[in-house]
């Protein structure tokens, strides 16, 4: 009797991919079981099906069970059990109880990696069609594929909120403009989960003078398909976008954001992903920024009160950016407690590659994280900083979870949140906050440049489509801008914007020419968001 459809694609799968690294990690295992002494979900729980041996020991049975030629030819006699769809269900929710963070294999006495084959096996659960039936898996699958964003928001209900934000805090963006030093790639986590607080980093690129603009085709690098579902087509179609909206624009390096997966992505993977080295060097925001603190460019004064660092395992373990991300911290922080254990060796947040979103694994990943909330709490510090957005946001749980913190006072921030107020400090001590304001590469250029490249020409596009009233009744109920209105007691209240919206967007309604005559008033920006809503 032959295999179903999804156990063979699965074969297949895990026959195509497999390489030195999983078999060594497979065939060169001594048993000894020491990567549990390194596994956080292990350790927190004593749970044997969380233990790293577990995951491995089931893809080396069918392996050797159903790959190698010997193992097939047993069990094709009987003498091994094949494998069933039902098998395979029962396995696939615990390759999704890992980060794949790599700490286990700092406790191996080999270093075998176990998290290369945790991906190796996600990547089988992808092609063999099984992980359709998880909502959220098949969403990241989905929504990179027909949106090209793993949270399935289109590119205009994105850009539109990135516009409302902006335009309150009188802030230009370029948008498709060429020519240009960097392209900035963005993270999907970060424009759908953030976006109030991702806005800080085009002001830091504009105070600094950085030649950089966005593109209004990228709202997504595809590193949720290369890391959550680990779909290798999707994510090397994804990065492929990256490479040729790069060159649509004539940009000379890619400017990576604060995003675990996409640092390691970018950094380390990329060439294995293409089968080829990516077209554009690449760089991170956070190197970045640590260049333009120390050329004087970007001018810092250090933020007061405790803070504590906490390491992303993509970017320090896995992409050895320790070093890096601590010299940029102490440039912006005057009062640094590390945590124990710190650097490689420190404890995964626990929500990365798929845990955070996933609702099934809610209140294992909080009673696991028991680990994390001790370490923060050890510190006394009153801030957690880290250069990632998963990381951040599932910090941001541990600590309201364990009463570090409350839903009204934040305690998990961005590395480029405190950057960007070490900066805002030292420009309000010298007059020049107006530098945050005005991009380098509309310096010198006419409106109808700035008009044809920046945010605002952006609004005249969603302006003109007939979704229009759908997409700003779309951002009336979105509970991020419910945030920014929250966050910025000066703007209008949050209900008058919904009836503004309500009794304004009407079949027809435009937006006016006269709108967009702030671009006229040499280099002034824009003032409320009114000003870019002005029916006729």
């Amino acid at each position: 009797m032959g295999n179903s459809k999804p156990v063979e694609l699965f074969l297949d799968s895990l026959k195509k991919h497999i390489g030195a690294e999983e078999l060594l990690a497979m065939d060169a295992c001594l048993d000894c079981q020491n990567c549990g002494s390194g596994c956080a979900w292990y350790l927190a729980t004593g749970d044997a099906t969380l233990h790293p041996k577990y995951k491995k020991d089931f893809i080396r049975k069918v392996y050797y069970s159903h790959i190698h030629p010997i193992g097939r030819m047993a069990t094709s006699l009987g003498l091994r059990s094949p494998l069933t769809e039902e098998t395979l269900r029962q396995y696939m929710p615990y390759f999704w109880k890992c980060t794949s963070c790599g700490r286990c294999t700092l406790s191996c006495p080999l270093g075998l990696s176990n998290r290369s084959v945790v991906r190796l096996a996600r990547t089988a659960f992808c092609d063999s069609g099984l992980i359709k039936e998880n909502p959220v898996l098949n969403e990241v699958v989905e929504g990179s594929r027909h949106f090209r964003h793993s949270f399935s928001i289109p590119k205009e209900k994105i850009m539109l909120r990135y516009g409302l934000f902006l335009s309150h805090e009188k802030t230009l963006v370029p948008i498709d403009t060429p020519d240009v030093d960097y392209l900035f790639a963005p993270s999907a986590v970060e424009n759908a989960k953030f976006p109030d607080f991702a806005i800080k980093i085009p002001q830091i690129l504009n105070a600094a003078g950085v030649s950089y603009t966005f593109s209004s085709r990228l709202t997504d690098t595809g590193t949720d398909a290369e890391h959550l579902v680990v779909d290798r087509n999707l994510s090397r179609e994804m990065l492929e976008e990256v490479e040729q909206e790069a060159q649509r624009l004539s940009a000379r390096r890619v400017l990576v954001s604060e995003c675990g997966c996409d640092v390691r992505t970018f950094y380390i993977e990329a060439e294995t992903i293409l089968g080829r080295p990516f077209k554009f060097p690449v760089q991170s925001i956070d190197s970045l920024m640590l260049e333009l603190i120390q050329s004087g460019a970007l001018p810092v004064e250090k933020v007061p009160g405790p803070v504590t660092f906490h390491d992303p395992c993509k970017v320090v373990r896995l992409s050895g950016m320790s070093q890096l991300e601590r010299e940029l911290l102490n440039r912006v922080a005057a009062d640094i407690i590390e945590m124990s254990p710190k650097g490689e060796y420190n404890y995964c947040c626990n929500g990365g590659t798929g845990p955070l979103r996933l609702p099934e694994n809610s209140k294992l990943r909080r009673e696991i994280s028991q680990i994390k909330a001790n370490q923060i709490s050890a510190t006394t510090a009153e801030k957690v900083v880290t250069p990632c957005a998963v990381c951040m946001l599932t910090l941001e749980d541990i600590c309201q979870t364990y009463k570090l913190s409350t839903p009204d006072q934040r305690m998990s921030f961005m590395t480029y949140e405190l950057v960007h107020e070490a900066m805002q400090r030292a420009l309000e001590r010298t007059g020049q906050s107006y530098r945050t304001q005005m991009p380098a590469v509309f310096r010198q250029q006419t409106s109808e440049f700035i008009f044809n490249h920046s945010m605002a020409g952006l609004f005249e596009k969603i302006s003109a489509s007939s979704d229009m009233p759908a997409l700003f009744q779309w951002l009336a109920d979105d509970p991020v801008t419910s945030r920014y209105f929250k966050d910025h007691p000066d703007m209008k209240a949050y209900s008058d914007f919904k009836t503004y919206l309500f009794l304004k967007l009407q079949p027809g309604f435009n937006i006016h020419p006269d709108a967009y005559e702030v671009l006229e008033l040499s280099r002034e920006m824009f003032s409320q968001y009114e000003t870019l809503l002005i029916a006729v």
